[in-house]
């Protein structure tokens, strides 16, 4: 009985830490299948996402240069970590008036542009706290 026990208090507690560690992801733009935020294949990631596109607090976005920009039509999405632009971008909407929430927002020249140019077209980017 004393074993059962210890193997279901082991368990679960293996069980919560992946499950944390489950919804951690870094996610790398690509924009492979257009320029829709949740299109799949337009991200590379590592982690154990709960979505194929970042979608929670704990998501970091990184959308690197590319030679005449991206265009990335985002969707509302209520917090993710840390967001990285490394380009141009233009964000548009998938529809209606979309609110892309971070905890930080980094808007660098990197290594390949000399400026960054970042459009806001019917979408709103806020910082919020954690």
């Amino acid at each position: 009985m004393h074993s059962r026990n210890w193997r279901r208090r082991t368990l679960a507690g293996l069980g919560a830490a992946l499950g944390a560690t489950a919804l951690a992801a870094s996610f790398e733009w690509t924009g492979q299948r257009g320029s829709t935020w949740t299109t799949c294949d337009n991200w590379t990631y590592s982690g154990l996402p709960p979505a194929c596109y970042p979608s929670v607090n704990s998501d970091d976005v990184e959308i690197p240069y590319e030679d005449g920009g991206w265009t990335i039509n985002v969707i509302s999405i209520d917090h993710l970590d840390d967001v990285t632009i490394y380009g141009d971008v233009t964000f548009g909407a998938a529809s209606g008036s979309p609110t892309l929430k971070c905890t930080s927002l980094t808007i660098s020249t990197g290594i390949a542009a000399t400026q960054v140019e970042v459009t806001f077209s019917g979408v709103t980017i806020e910082t919020v706290e954690e």
